[in-house]
């Protein structure tokens, strides 16, 4: 069980932004990103974090590889480095679009 809860703790510690990174929240609700648009500074880390009851989700940064499935309670995390418009949609549920913009 200690293993387990170290293992946790590092993975938890190698997932998260760097030291002053700034995270946005973008959340998964009733079929929409909330909110649907969010405006950011390069180097901003932005989370999806899925609050449906029972629907599993995916995040597609245009341009990369989507997430794995977001089941409830989950979330995923993209840092956005470069300046520009990075349309965002659901894998499984293609109706379900957003954009992330980024601006000096």
């Amino acid at each position: 069980m200690n293993r387990i809860k170290v293992a946790t703790a590092l993975f938890s510690l190698l997932a998260a932004p760097a030291w002053g990174d700034e995270v946005v929240q973008v959340v998964i609700d009733k079929y929409q990103f909330q909110p649907r648009t969010v405006t950011v500074r390069p180097g901003t880390v932005v989370e999806w974090l899925n609050a449906e009851k029972r629907t599993s989700h995916s995040v597609i940064v245009e341009g990369q590889s989507e997430s794995e499935r977001l089941f409830p309670g989950e979330s995923f995390r993209f840092r956005f480095d470069r300046p520009g418009r990075f349309p965002i949609r659901c894998g499984p549920h293609p109706d379900m679009m957003g954009m992330v913009e980024v601006a000096n």
